[in-house]
């Protein structure tokens, strides 16, 4: 099952590549689903600043570069979050 089948909504490419970027940490031995929240948490952000960044489609260069930081895909770079970073 792809993520894009376990999402409620589709918020656009800003959200799929926030969510492609989300570490997968297991608790008690099960992975954890990626979502916004789980990416928050890891950046130490709220859910609701991430998701105010998803609907203006923008990020600030410091939450770039911490989102590419925690990502465990070498396929998530700075170059990747170049058309929505904000200056």
């Amino acid at each position: 099952m792809s993520d894009n089948e376990n999402r409620l909504a589709n918020l656009g490419p800003l959200h799929d590549l926030m969510i492609e970027a989300c570490p997968e940490k297991s608790v008690r031995g099960n992975p954890q689903m990626k979502s916004i929240a789980n990416l928050a948490a890891a950046i130490e952000y709220t859910p609701q600043a991430l998701y105010k960044a998803i609907s203006r489609n923008r990020v600030s260069p410091a939450l770039a570069s911490k989102i590419v930081e925690i990502a465990e895909s070498d396929e998530v770079t700075l170059d990747k979050f170049h058309p929505y970073v904000y200056v």
